[in-house]
């Protein structure tokens, strides 16, 4: 089963390494964390702690650079997007380049009013994680009532024509509620399901928080897989669970990431020891792309994802 999205990501049944899809029709997308605030206090969060805002000004010259980089489309990420009251423009600023928006949030807090702002401005996807039932998910991300409120703003933007990927992060306690999360998927009208294996966040030691978080087994997780797709109406892809069948990672190819304090690397899940990323500068974003893949190949740079923390 294979769906293509409205800007160019493949949304099929694959078990990949990286969670980031090859672009079809070339070019690549850009992650862009526009703030690192965020209301919640999920345990497995991978963001710098440190509050920093990307600045508002610098929207309009990035993404005019993006786009005549060939960039396709802008994953706008966070912390939370949502706390940004000038997330509509962002998004605007975007869809007049030319670049698909896909809103990546905890969608805590959108309301249908702001929902169809956003549209207006050229929103067209939108991806949320959902960790279990209800009791389960808001226990997780420690706020009582997320479950609900998010589900209420997938209803809101499926109702307005945005795309949807949901994304259940998996680990051994939590495998019980991947079938809950296959059905909330398809209430929703989901284009697809994405399960993750949980990334280890930058401030907590390996060894401490691998336990905390244990692999829920890759027979029992293959068998659970096999079922659901079995009867799926949507494609359902894995990240980080079926390493052999596919070493493939996007980093400075099919993605780039922009950090908050506008530092560009292979992607937000990147990391190096010998280079710091560039920090791009109005007019100088096509020359730090170039360095950056060079540095790329020379294996300057490393994926920071749920395979480089075993």
């Amino acid at each position: 089963m294979t769906r293509p999205a409205a800007t160019g990501s493949l949304r099929d049944n694959s078990d990949r390494v990286c969670r980031f899809r090859p672009v079809s029709g070339g070019g690549f997308r850009a992650a862009v964390e526009v703030t690192r605030r965020c209301r919640l206090r999920c345990p497995h969060c991978f963001v710098p702690p440190q509050p920093l805002d990307l600045p508002p000004l610098a929207t309009p010259w990035l993404m005019a650079e993006l786009k005549r980089e060939g960039c396709q489309k802008i994953l706008i990420t966070g912390g939370e997007p949502l706390l940004r009251a000038d997330l509509e423009e962002m998004v605007r600023a975007a869809a007049a380049a030319g670049i698909g928006v896909d809103l990546n949030s905890t969608l805590a807090g959108l309301t249908a009013e702001r929902a169809r702002a956003l549209v207006e401005a050229g929103l067209t996807e939108a991806s949320v994680s959902f960790y279990g039932d209800r009791a389960f998910h808001d226990a997780f991300v420690r706020k009582s009532g997320c479950y609900d409120a998010a589900l209420s703003a997938c209803l809101s933007l499926r109702a307005l024509g945005v795309e949807l990927d949901v994304h259940g992060p998996l680990w051994a306690e939590n495998l019980c509620h991947a079938a809950h999360l296959f059905a909330l998927a398809e209430r929703i009208g989901a284009a697809s399901l994405t399960f993750f294996r949980i990334v280890k966040p930058l401030n907590v030691g390996g060894a401490a928080w691998l336990s905390s978080f244990p692999d829920p087994g890759r027979s029992a997780f293959a068998g659970i897989l096999d079922e659901l797709r079995m009867r799926a109406s949507l494609p359902i892809r894995t990240v980080g669970f079926h390493q052999q069948e596919d070493e493939s990672c996007e980093q400075a190819c099919s993605i780039v990431g922009i950090d908050a304090a506008l530092r560009l690397s292979p992607c937000l899940l990147s990391r190096s020891d010998r280079c710091e990323p560039a920090v791009i500068r109005q007019g100088g974003l096509g020359q730090a792309l170039r360095l950056l893949r060079a540095e790329v190949q020379r294996g300057d740079w490393r994926p920071w994802c749920g395979h480089d923390v075993q």
